[in-house]
């Protein structure tokens, strides 16, 4: 089927039925969405559909990652460049012997030693398979040579050449990860400065990710993905009466770059520019001095971000726009016990495992954080 992601108005190809051999495909998409954006989905959905009746065989890949705006592999992938469009993402493929992409890892620098792993996608066939690989035209890409079942046997070796050695066959996550973080972060960085992160979900293969790709450390944030029910999160909310919630506008985007460089101790100016297009962003002002005392970004029936320096002005965000709200249910990425909601009966929660390569990075001010952009930054 092709569908509209409801939260980032991304189109993809989430599965093929075995009826897209004979050109019958079915085409899911919001109302809303298609008045909205028809003729964008005109376009990309006739683009998809000659690649996918070029293929001769369907899709079957496996997610590792968080990601909801990334598109899920076709068979053939002409623009590589299209897969992740995140600011400062860059991202590395593995093809077969016919050209057809098997695996894509997709990463975002954020700082000069630091990136956030966004994408993680790998057909199932590789599931457990050791490959070597060969190097292409592209930088970006590698070509699948030699599958085996088995690690090479580096018991006789010596110690130093089994800790220190890269064997050829390695797992494919470990050739990605390898090229991207090489790629991203530099060779002559030194490997210790390096830092790589990734939120994993409950049915990840953590063995691997720790073992193999070397996400060793685990983050001291315990985060939760939920999905609430919007009566009930009105419920439990005590909005602040020394704040004034407003729309942002084009007067306060200086001040409000600057709050939240304060929060998140980096410049993500250009990040925040792509997050707040067709998206709602509510600000909230101290009532004496118009001084922003947090803000929340929320696209469809998801809370993308929500920053503010106390647990009164996060309610006084929330409640503002969830008063307004159509939607029954929201949904929302947060720390755990963050937000009473949590512990409702009717709440669905998911655990996120954050895992750094390196470090656990340093100056995020979590006490100030109250819903993150799991899947596309790093807060």
């Amino acid at each position: 089927r092709i569908a509209v992601h409801p939260i980032y108005y991304t189109v993809f190809i989430d599965a093929l039925p075995s009826s897209a051999q004979s050109h019958k495909l079915y085409c899911w998409l919001d109302r809303s969405t298609v008045s909205s954006f028809s003729f964008i989905i005109r376009r990309i959905f006739g683009r998809l559909l000659r690649v996918v009746c070029s293929s001769d065989s369907t899709l079957n890949m496996v997610r590792n990652s968080l990601v909801v705006c990334a598109p899920t592999l076709p068979t053939v992938i002409h623009n590589t460049d299209s897969i992740c469009d995140i600011p400062e993402s860059s991202s590395t493929f593995l093809r077969d012997s016919t050209g057809c992409v098997s695996a894509v890892v997709s990463m975002v620098h954020y700082s000069p030693t630091q990136a956030y792993c966004v994408i993680a996608e790998f057909e199932r066939s590789l599931s457990g398979k050791y490959i070597t690989v060969e190097e292409t035209d592209d930088r970006r890409c590698l070509k699948i040579g030699k599958i085996k079942d088995t690690p090479e046997n580096m018991h006789l070796l010596p110690v130093y050449v089994q800790v220190h050695h890269n064997p050829k066959s390695r797992l494919p996550l470990e050739h990605l990860v390898e090229r991207l973080s090489e790629s991203v972060l530099g060779q002559t960085n030194l490997d210790l400065k390096k830092n790589v992160t990734v939120d994993l979900p409950e049915d990840a293969n953590f063995d691997v990710w720790r073992d193999k790709a070397g996400f060793i450390v685990t983050d001291r944030q315990r985060l939760r993905q939920m999905t609430v029910s919007v009566h009930e999160f009105l419920q439990t909310l005590q909005p602040s009466r020394k704040v004034k919630v407003v729309k942002l506008d084009d007067s306060l985007k200086e001040k409000l770059l600057e709050y939240d460089h304060s929060v998140s101790a980096l410049n993500r100016a250009t990040f925040l520019q792509y997050l707040f297009e067709n998206a709602t962003v509510l600000v909230a002002q101290r009532d004496e001095d118009d001084t922003i005392e947090g803000y929340l970004v929320v696209k469809r029936d998801r809370i993308l971000s929500l920053y503010a320096d106390s647990i009164e002005v996060a309610h006084s965000l929330a409640h503002n726009w969830l008063r307004a709200s159509r939607f029954s249910k929201v949904n929302l990425c947060c720390r755990h016990k963050c937000w009473e909601i949590e512990e409702s009966k009717s709440s669905v929660v998911h655990i996120i495992h954050r895992r750094h390569t390196r470090a656990v990075p340093a100056n995020i001010k979590w006490d100030r954080t109250y819903a993150i952009n799991v899947g596309m930054h790093i807060i």
